[in-house]
């Protein structure tokens, strides 16, 4: 793990910024996160909230918070986010905006830190979503896990009508709070002009549970302890929430872990079962909150 500080200043830039670069854009800068990325919040112990711009009382999501609130804001087009569980998604959704999280190994990543870690693109619009995507799925021989290089244009592929599709609408993943009443009228708004479309819906069902999910829970939790434990007790006690959270996982022993990672596995075997017929997932996306207040799980 690598700790952003002052007296930290990288030689080399990651492959997503060497692309961009390469290909002309301008780099405006580093944008704040959340404490160790591992908050569906916009807070950092560093910095504080960062605000949506649509409402500065209301949170801009996390963990790429500070990516989607600046392109909310109109400081830039687009942004890099990373995603494990939804560190993209999660703020663009929260701030209106467009999120994607690519197939792990389309966008080269490196120092990789996680096995499912990813940069994806955060924008306003699908266009311009598909134009960073071609410059950042470019080739870095750095990383080993990088999927073979094929030359997509993005670009291209968004063009023509949405029809003829098999979309699955999954209105409830199966654990944490149940959606609220205006969102699901809302997506089943969207599942009728979808079938207007001449797409074909069909409504899934939720292949996870509350116990299933405790599984992924324990992988990351063990993860969090271990990175936290390479920084000084001073700044560890600056992550408050996340250090208690870590901490319950301090007795578990390295068969406990593999057993949880081999769980997520599991579920990401199960997960591919449910999708593998459709062209498209739909659901409900995720709520945003006053500031300060904690997001139920």
């Amino acid at each position: 793990m690598q700790i952003t500080q002052k007296s930290n200043i990288p030689t080399t830039n990651a492959p997503v910024v060497d692309r961009m670069i390469g290909s002309g854009a301008i780099i405006l800068g580093k944008t704040t996160m959340c404490d160790y990325g591992m908050l569906a919040s916009g807070y950092s112990s560093k910095f504080g909230p960062t605000r949506n711009p649509w409402n500065l009382d209301f949170n801009s999501g996390g963990s790429s918070s500070g990516s989607a609130a600046a392109v909310a804001a109109g400081m830039c087009p687009v942004a890099v986010g990373t995603d494990i569980v939804g560190s993209i998604r999660n703020p663009a959704s929260f701030c209106g905006l467009y999120g994607h999280k690519p197939s792990f190994g389309r966008v080269p990543f490196y120092p990789q830190t996680s096995p499912a870690v990813c940069a994806g693109p955060i924008s306003r619009s699908v266009e311009d979503m598909a134009l960073l995507l071609n410059v950042i799925s470019r080739p870095d021989s750095r990383d080993p896990s990088a999927l073979p290089y094929h030359e997509i244009d993005y670009m291209e592929a968004i063009k023509g009508n949405v029809a003829g599709l098999k979309i699955g609408f999954m209105p409830d993943i199966g654990f944490g709070p149940p959606p609220d009443d205006e969102v699901l009228k809302l997506c089943c708004e969207a599942v009728k002009s979808f079938k207007k479309m001449g797409n074909q819906i069909t409504e899934i069902k939720a292949p996870f549970s509350q116990e299933d999910i405790a599984k992924g829970e324990n992988f990351y939790r063990t993860r969090a302890l271990a990175e936290l434990s390479l920084l000084p007790p001073k700044v560890q006690a600056n992550g408050k929430v996340i250090n208690e959270w870590a901490q319950k996982a301090k007795d578990y022993s390295g068969v406990d872990h593999y057993r949880d990672y081999l769980g997520t596995q599991e579920l990401r075997s199960r997960m591919f079962e449910v999708i593998k017929d459709y062209d498209l997932l739909m659901l409900p996306t995720v709520p945003y909150h006053h500031i300060g207040r904690r997001i139920p799980v």
